[in-house]
């Protein structure tokens, strides 16, 4: 039928494509990796990691979402375990690189729920948790909100 595509062509697509998407998934992690540790680039930092769960979502990349997941994961410990400050105070010492943290966990959770991927929505949901527990402060209450509207939907399905 006319509506069909030959095999041929979609192979020559995707072999197109796919380096094309390799090429940027790469992007996005090293550039997290590499400025993951300068405060004074953390708007970057949240941007680019926002920019990566709008690539998994629109492509697809369950494989890459959990490693992105795990990446920032990994950030986050570094940052509390080699800070010059005891954990109590990383709030005190950096309040805003706090608050971009947990909305970026924010950010996770929602692209998590949309790959419906609920073990990742779960340990996001564990990480803001965490986060709140750490920071001692609890989350604005709109997010907040979110927070328990996830973790029910969480559950419902699970």
């Amino acid at each position: 039928s006319h509506g069909e595509e030959p095999p041929t062509k979609g192979r020559a697509e995707r072999a197109k494509v796919v380096p094309a998407m390799r090429f940027l998934w790469e992007s996005f992690r090293l550039v997290l990796d590499i400025i993951k540790s300068y405060p004074k680039l953390d708007d970057a930092y949240k941007r680019i990691a926002e920019d990566a769960f709008a690539f998994c979502i629109t492509y697809e990349r369950y494989v890459e979402f959990r490693r992105l997941c795990e990446m920032l994961r990994t950030h986050l410990a570094n940052l509390i375990k080699y800070s010059k400050n005891p954990i109590n105070d990383l709030a005190n010492t950096v309040p805003e690189t706090a608050q971009k943290y947990m909305e970026l966990r924010f950010t996770q959770l929602n692209a998590a729920v949309s790959l419906k991927n609920w073990q990742e929505a779960y340990r996001t949901m564990e990480d803001i948790h965490t986060l709140t527990t750490l920071l001692k402060k609890a989350p604005r209450a709109q997010m907040l909100g979110i927070y328990y509207d996830r973790l029910s939907q969480v559950f419902r399905i699970s």
